[in-house]
């Protein structure tokens, strides 16, 4: 699946960057930006719609709000206690998942509250990368666009913090956490679709350098690991896209906002 996906993105990737070559468009551009990630939605879309919805494999709905992910001993979304649960235990998720149960509001909520501190936690982690591997943020910088005044932030901010993450959490929670969910044990399907979402980004990689590339490529993927953790661990306990689609705008908002600033 990694690798089909990948292909097809490539595929798109390419013709767009010329066009946009030959009508003189800064490909870095804000606008840029913003075309070329609605392309990605609609291909998002696309891959869900043929690969899962339109076989009956799964239904919108599903996607939205999963009822058939593996359970875990701490699911909030599950209607019946995992198997192994003590009595108390059991009892208390309950008592717990009842206070924080609330639909869409709750769900809202409960992303938010997330996004300061895993800002903090993956800024931390990154920087941490960065020594390791030994990376300035200049090397990470050929692929950033920047915003230069207002309008640019804007569309930029509408690219990244709406647009990105409604086409990622289709795809990548909405789609592959569920199809996993469906046939492998709770641990496994939160690990690869974790994973398989980090490892996507290293189509980010863009450097001149060859010994410089795959410093930048492992960074690309070890950098979105905490973020793809906590997307996924927050759609599959809430079992809801919202939940995990408020955590991802929220994060690349706040990402941007900083940037800017």
């Amino acid at each position: 699946m990694a690798s089909t996906f990948l292909a097809m993105i490539t595929a798109c990737e390419l013709p767009l960057g010329l066009a946009l070559k030959a009508l003189q468009v800064d490909v870095q551009s804000p606008p840029a930006t913003l075309l070329a990630l609605l392309l990605y939605l609609a291909l998002y879309f696309g891959l869900v719609h043929f690969l899962a919805v339109r076989t009956g494999a799964l239904t919108w709905h599903d996607i939205a709000g999963p009822r058939s992910l593996a359970p875990s001993a701490d699911d909030w979304g599950g209607s019946e206690p995992a198997r192994g649960w003590t009595r108390a235990w059991g009892i208390a998720i309950s008592e717990l998942k009842t206070r924080i149960a609330g639909g869409r509001i709750a769900d809202v909520l409960v992303g938010l509250a997330v996004v300061l501190p895993l800002v903090v936690a993956s800024n931390l982690f990154a920087a941490g990368m960065l020594l390791v591997l030994g990376l300035k943020p200049s090397d990470l910088a050929q692929d950033q666009v920047v915003s230069r005044d207002l309008l640019s932030f804007l569309l930029t901010l509408v690219a990244v913090a709406v647009v990105a993450p409604i086409g990622e959490e289709v795809f990548f929670r909405g789609f592959a956490t569920n199809a996993w969910g469906r046939s492998l044990s709770h641990n496994s399907a939160f690990l690869r679709s974790s994973l398989f979402f980090a490892f996507i980004h290293i189509i980010n990689t863009a450097t001149t350098s060859a010994s410089l590339s795959w410093r930048v490529a492992i960074f690309n993927f070890a950098a979105r690991v905490p973020v793809a953790f906590a997307l996924t661990w927050l759609y599959m306990r809430r079992r809801s896209i919202l939940a995990s689609g408020t955590l991802h705008a929220g994060y690349n908002g706040l990402i941007t906002i900083f940037s800017f600033l």
